[in-house]
This record gives C-alpha cells, sequence and structure tokens, in this order.
C-alpha cells in the first residue's frame, strides 16, 4: 500500500509540474518595459535626441561620452539619435530592451549622425 500511495503522489507532483511548467506569461498593458538608451564614442561633444517614456522628445546639446539613460515605458515608438558636433570622432547610438541590444548604428565623421529607433509592444 505505501507504494502505490508513493507511486500515486510521484505521478501528481509530475502532473502539477507539469501543468505549471505549461503556462504561459501574458503580458498586460501595465507591464513596464527597461530601456536603456547608450551612447559611445570617440565624439567630444555630441547632440543627443531621444523619445522619453511619455512619448515626449528630449534635446541634449554639448554632452560628453558615454552617456545612458534609463526610462520605463509600457509600450510605444523608441527613438535616439546622436550627431558629433565637432570636426572629428565617431558616435554609436544603441538602444537596449530588458537588457538586450535591440538596435545600434555608428558613423564616423565630422558632424555626422547616427540613430536607431524601434517599436515596443
Amino acid at each position: 500500500m505505501a507504494y502505490f500511495n508513493r507511486t500515486i503522489s510521484i505521478i501528481g507532483l509530475f502532473l502539477i509540474i507539469s501543468l505549471l511548467s505549461s503556462c504561459k506569461y501574458v503580458s498586460n498593458e501595465n507591464d513596464v518595459r527597461v530601456v536603456k538608451y547608450e551612447i559611445l564614442g570617440t565624439a567630444h561633444r555630441v547632440t543627443i535626441t531621444f523619445t522619453n517614456a511619455s512619448g515626449e522628445t528630449e534635446t541634449f546639446n554639448h554632452i560628453e561620452l558615454p552617456w545612458e539613460r534609463n526610462i520605463y515605458p509600457k509600450k510605444g515608438y523608441l527613438y535616439l539619435s546622436v550627431q558629433n558636433e565637432r570636426h572629428h570622432g565617431s558616435v554609436t547610438a544603441r538602444i537596449w530592451v530588458d537588457g538586450k541590444i535591440t538596435k545600434e548604428s555608428t558613423a564616423s565623421g565630422p558632424f555626422v549622425t547616427a540613430a536607431v529607433s524601434d517599436i515596443l509592444e
């Protein structure tokens, strides 16, 4: 009888684990994502433009590199651009979403711009 009860317990445990592992997480409109904007390069001064968590555009001039900014949007359009303000150097713009690079662009030379965009759904 003890063997039978142990077998039933093991089968029940296996079924519960199988059921829980097959469940899929479904996001809802209240889920917030972690977005990191990152600017790297050899340029000495840059102008940076990006969309914030509210979807509004922000611009910063005469910024030294490296630069990064975290925002926490629910969904929407992401945009990041960087323009070299000098005659030499390179610039790289990256968008990270939940710890992974989703977009990247690099440009080298005088007054060049690197821009990236993405959509959070």
